[in-house]
């Protein structure tokens, strides 16, 4: 697993690093009680003792211990001043078992314990309860340190902290993986991989270029900019999603009715950059054609035709119609009635309810055969601002609740 970087390398300089201390810090750091000052002018070796009084007003300030070599020049002259000593300090004179003892005198006079496998185990479990919150590795990062602060523990080491809030993420992203994993049906797949194909560019071009965007990316281009073309573009990225997400109920039910017959002009288009990319290639002569599911969800997903460049997306809404015309004219017609238990069994398979099977059949059934009412469009009452700045409408209570009362009472 590759090492993650949680601070960035100006972040951590100063976290490894003893901190810089003006004069009044520097006072109060090293203002310690007589008797800790009395047991560091015992010590044996004049920099043992300004080690240990340096390491320990860094403690103070930092809750950490830190390597000798990054001592500060300013601070043990302050210290060896403050202990009547020459300030002739190097790293190599205060080795590591002495810093060690010295450490546990420190962390027993600040009334701390050590970061030991008690201590990494408790924030271990607080790391994966942050994990599962999805915080951000920094954020996990500086709230361990308030977390080992409010425990009375020394802070541990960048790198070492950096290696727990990985392996915790690490954990979380298995999890997750095995529950996506438990939960996706195969339908769900379907239309999660549609949203990870390159979508054909506006130009004329019929294939996926390198810079062609994927149907994910619709997620997340929001706008509330009240233009005309904004709002154009914003419609037909909404229609192609919705159309990625019901297309095998659709492909099912057209499949299930035995085909459509389609009549219309010629059309020659390459969905998701036809069968080469993965897609679907469709050529259609002028006239009349029958055609399966996936022939017409390719047909009424059509946004470009090679045979006829000119048309939009006017055209395109007139061959849907035409299209969902087709359907209902093959419903009703008397072959029909002998694959409508097929048409009712095959697209609830798709969606989930609390419905049962013969409640879904019977649903599906009534809306194959039923016709359908005109639509009626909530006028709006006003208009209004929104937290970005950009323009919406809006509809009175009133007429809300008049709507309300006028679909329920049929």
């Amino acid at each position: 697993m590759p090492r993650m970087t949680v601070l960035n390398a100006a972040e951590r300089q100063v976290y490894e690093t003893p901190p810089i201390l003006d004069v009044s810090q520097r006072s109060h750091a090293f203002d310690v009680p007589a008797s800790l000052l009395e047991r560091a002018k015992a010590l044996r070796k004049p920099a043992h003792q300004v080690g240990f009084l340096v390491s320990c007003a860094y403690f103070g300030m930092a809750k950490r211990f830190f390597a000798p070599k990054d001592y500060h020049t300013r601070d043990i002259r302050h210290a060896a001043s403050q202990l009547d000593l020459p300030a002739a300090f190097t790293a190599a004179d205060y080795p590591v078992r002495t810093r060690q003892r010295h450490e546990r005198l420190i962390l027993r006079f600040h009334g701390y314990r050590r970061f030991d496998g008690q201590a990494e185990d408790f924030l271990a479990r607080e790391i994966a309860t942050m994990a599962e919150a999805h915080l951000k590795p920094k954020l996990i990062f500086w709230r361990c340190l308030d977390l080992m602060a409010r425990e009375r523990v020394q802070l541990p080491g960048e790198h070492r902290l950096t290696a727990l809030i990985a392996s915790a993420l690490q954990c979380r992203k298995q999890q997750l993986i095995e529950r996506i994993d438990r939960l996706l049906t195969a339908d769900l797949r379907t239309i999660l991989d549609d949203l990870f194909v390159q979508t054909v560019p506006s130009d004329d071009s019929t294939e996926p270029g390198r810079t062609s965007r994927y149907r994910l990316t619709l997620l997340k281009k929001l706008s509330q900019s009240t233009k005309a073309g904004e709002i154009r573009r914003r419609t037909n990225d909404l229609l192609d999603l919705t159309r990625s997400q019901f297309s095998s109920v659709t492909e099912k039910a057209e499949n299930a009715l035995g085909g459509i017959d389609y009549t219309g002009g010629c059309v020659v288009s390459k969905i998701n950059g036809g069968y080469k990319n993965g897609g679907i290639t469709l050529r259609l002569k002028k006239g009349t054609h029958h055609i399966n599911g996936k022939q017409a969800l390719a047909l009424a997903r059509t946004r470009h035709n090679l045979c006829n460049p000119r048309e939009d997306d006017r055209t395109r809404a007139a061959r849907q119609q035409k299209i969902l015309t087709a359907m209902r004219s093959r419903l009703v017609s008397p072959g029909a009635f002998v694959r409508l238990p097929w048409i009712s069994w095959n697209a609830p398979k798709t969606l989930r309810s609390d419905m049962g099977a013969a409640t879904l059949a019977g649903l599906f059934g009534g809306l194959a055969i039923g016709g359908s009412p005109a639509a009626r469009v909530l006028k709006p009452t006003g208009a209004v601002t929104t937290s970005s700045g950009g323009a919406g409408l809006v509809v009175s209570d009133a007429e809300k609740r008049r709507e309300v009362r006028r679909f329920l009472d049929g």
